[in-house]
């Protein structure tokens, strides 16, 4: 079985607003030629906001490109007004004040984020470089200003 041998940075969170993306230049990661599984990895929450609560209760969408294939994280839930108490059985602690039956975008009161994991080893070739991107998006748009703030890392994972 293989395992995980190293760990890429890619791109962080920051300001959910006109210019969120702005910041992200896509990044070439170099592929070892021992490579057998490579994979995506993030963990993406979105919280506080003026612009009707996004990025907390909001369906943000975050793509990421790996070589030529785009891969899009979106938070259905959000924003559903029982987003979260649905998810009671995975985690999420019930009965706090506040709104928190409400969706959320990436998580719920109490309950542990988990990573969003897709493998992209047929879109990489081992012993060579592949360009990954990332952009966010509201609506499907650019994000406006004053919509939160996004909590993000994320990850390229080479197995041998």
């Amino acid at each position: 079985a293989s395992k995980p041998r190293e760990a890429t940075f890619l791109f962080a969170g920051g300001d959910f607003n006109t210019t969120y993306n702005d910041a992200y230049i896509p990044i070439d990661v170099s592929i070892p030629a021992t490579a057998s599984k490579v994979e995506l990895w993030a963990i993406i929450t979105g919280h506080g906001g003026e612009t009707a609560n996004c990025a907390e209760f909001c369906d943000h969408q975050h793509a990421f490109t790996v070589g030529s294939s785009t891969y899009t994280k979106t938070h259905p839930v959000a924003g559903t007004e029982q987003g979260c108490m649905d998810a009671i059985a995975g985690g999420m602690i019930p009965n706090q004040g506040g709104t928190w039956w409400f969706g959320r975008g990436g998580w719920c009161p109490g309950q542990q984020v988990e990573p969003w994991v897709v493998d992209v080893t047929g879109d990489v070739t081992p012993g060579q470089s592949v360009t990954v991107s990332y952009q966010a998006f509201f609506n499907g748009n650019a994000p406006p200003d004053n919509a939160g703030n996004i909590r993000m890392t994320s990850y390229l994972v080479v197995y041998e």
